[in-house]
């Protein structure tokens, strides 16, 4: 096996590959990958996409990995090996690459990952280059059993919901980083740690299809009595018939109350209503009020993968 730039692979020369890893993000995770395949691939065409393609002897490409950089941090983006080439061997050969290609990126002291294991472990990959692992769930709610989802009491919420808008747009970035301060997500996603980088997470989850398409209309966020936004909750759809919670944030003065979980009633009786057959959403296994309440509204697991953090030392 050998590794080469990504920018050297023939386009087309990534289409069973990609077929591959599209079908196991389907069967695994009910995920239609194929818009963020199809991104990739228009990135790799124009040569603008940093990355390395793994050959077999013949020169069969047999995997791929991509990264990004936005300085101070670098990001790997995906990684995946055709399950007949897997093993750790190969896997390794592509992450070690990303690592040291990130790595030598001028103004890059930190590198993030979330990648979803689907046919091999990665975090024993990760954790021997240094990196630190996270552990997280992605859970599933069927709504296709039953009645639809009864209609929440809102008479007693210290609150308004409204429908999301854009103007609600800063509210909502304020309220993500009020809510991640210092909570067991605040290590793991750089951008949890400024309003500047919460403000740039919500714009990715509304403008690219990396969680699923933004779905305005199912969207909510709460107002409080002076008219600040006090919790929000973003809805994509990843499938049809799969929805997906992306982010879901109460500011702190209003956790506790039930907010979050109202916010989520309401919009699985709008999933429901909709057609859909299933919600998705992801939570660190440490966020144990999290996962709980999840637990609570009949979410139940479905994967098990992990957020990785390295940080440059001195």
């Amino acid at each position: 096996m050998r590794v080469a730039p990504l920018s050297e692979v023939p386009i087309a020369s990534l289409d069973a590959l990609f077929e591959e890893e599209i079908e196991s993000w389907q069967r695994q995770l009910y995920w239609d990958y194929r818009p963020s395949a199809e991104l990739i691939k228009r990135f790799v065409a124009a040569r603008s996409l940093p990355g390395f393609a793994l050959c077999d002897g013949q020169g069969q490409l047999i995997g791929y990995s991509y990264h990004i950089a936005s300085r101070p941090v670098g990001f790997i983006g995906d990684v995946f090996v055709t399950a007949e080439f897997v093993s750790e061997r190969a896997y390794l050969l592509l992450l070690d690459e990303a690592f040291r290609s990130l790595q030598a990126w001028q103004g890059v002291v930190r590198i993030e990952s979330q990648i979803f294991p689907l046919n091999f472990e990665l975090a024993p990959l990760f954790r021997s280059l240094g990196f630190e692992a996270e552990e997280r769930f992605f859970l599933t709610l069927d709504l296709s059993q039953g009645e639809p989802w009864p209609e929440p009491d809102l008479t007693e919420l210290p609150c308004r919901i409204v429908t999301w808008s854009d103007q609600h747009f800063e509210g909502a970035a304020d309220v993500i980083f009020d809510a991640y301060y210092d909570s067991p997500d605040f290590r793991i996603c750089y951008d949890y740690q400024s309003r500047q980088g919460c403000a740039r997470f919500l714009k990715n989850l509304i403008d690219n299809p990396g969680c699923g398409t933004f779905q305005k209309e199912s969207s909510l966020v709460a107002i409080d009595p002076e008219g600040r936004v006090c919790a929000a909750l973003v809805t994509s759809i990843i499938s049809p018939g799969t929805g997906m919670i992306p982010q879901v944030s109460v500011r702190r003065d209003y956790q506790g109350k039930g907010i979050g979980s109202l916010l989520m009633k309401l919009y699985f009786r709008r999933a429901s209503e909709a057609g859909l057959a299933r919600i998705t959403l992801s939570v660190s296994k440490a966020n144990r009020r999290a996962v709980d309440l999840y637990h609570r509204l009949g979410f139940s697991q479905d994967q098990a993968f992990h957020a990785f953090v390295w940080t440059a030392q001195g």
